[in-house]
């Protein structure tokens, strides 16, 4: 018979005033049978009686290319799949997405510096080259280090991000658990960390040039995560707008008023005159 899964996205997607194409498309996308699915929405208009039907691909069982996919082309459809996740399906995710700055990361600590040392080597003399190779190591070690440090640090940071998003939250109305807030912030960490860091060789280039890409890749994963933790967390998407924009709002005002008191007493201490 129609696995219940899809009966009930269908069902709660009508309710909540989505089209019939819509629902049938984020189904396909998800890897649901057609007829499943076409099934489900006779049976959620009252045309028709479940039949034997194979069951369905689980939600959860899409791939992390797929994911990734979805998540950065098609992301109220990922996000009202992802509500059947476990917490543990986004944690593993961003894991594995995680590895792709971390290598890259590791990879120009450790040949960048190795590259500067050979390139100098033939106008140093034997002492010199022989402590550039020694420098190129320690840099390689450190880099490695500081890499493994990156990634098991960004990964406990999600906790804490998460937990910091889901009280802002519930001052404003959200009330579904923690772990959905969770699944919609990691999630939409995925521009940043599949391809923020593409940015960054721009930065060679010409500083508006970094800067423009910065921003682009900001305001999609920004998007990505309105749209996330508004349906995870069943909000209206301006209230959830202000959710996620607000913790940047207030470190950016805390900036500005850092700076401020920082130039009002330099300027104070110009004006005192000197004993």
């Amino acid at each position: 018979m129609v696995d219940q899964k899809v009966i009930d996205y269908v069902n709660n997607g009508l309710q909540r005033g989505y089209k019939p194409n819509a629902l049938k498309s984020a189904l396909i996308q998800q890897g649901w049978p057609e007829a499943d699915i076409d099934q489900a929405l006779q049976m959620a208009r009252g045309q028709a009686k479940a039949t034997p039907q194979a069951p369905g691909m689980p939600t959860t069982n899409m791939g992390i290319f797929q994911k990734m996919k979805m998540i950065l082309t098609n992301p109220n459809g990922f996000f009202q799949a992802a509500k059947s996740d476990h917490i543990g399906d986004a944690l593993k995710y961003y894991a594995v997405v995680l590895l792709i700055p971390t290598i890259v990361m590791i990879a120009i600590g450790m040949f960048l510096p190795t590259a500067l040392l050979t390139a100098m080597a033939p106008t140093a003399g034997g002492d010199m080259a022989a402590m550039g190779g020694m420098f190129a190591g320690l840099f390689s070690m450190l880099a490695v280090g500081m890499g493994v440090a990156f990634y098991f640090l960004s990964l406990i940071g999600t906790f804490i991000t998460a937990g910091i998003y889901h009280i802002i939250g519930m001052l404003f109305g959200a009330r579904n658990p923690y772990s959905e807030t969770y699944k919609a912030l990691t999630y939409s960490m995925t521009p940043f960390v599949l391809i923020g860091w593409v940015a960054i060789p721009l930065a060679i280039v010409h500083v508006f040039a970094y800067m423009g890409a910065a921003i682009a890749i900001g305001l999609w994963a920004l998007i990505i995560a309105i749209k996330g933790f508004s349906i995870m967390q069943d909000m209206e998407t301006k209230k959830a707008a202000v959710v996620i924009l607000l913790p940047a709002i207030i470190v950016g005002v805390l900036a500005v008023l850092t700076l401020l008191m920082g130039a009002s007493s330099m300027l104070a201490g110009g004006m005192v005159p000197s004993a």
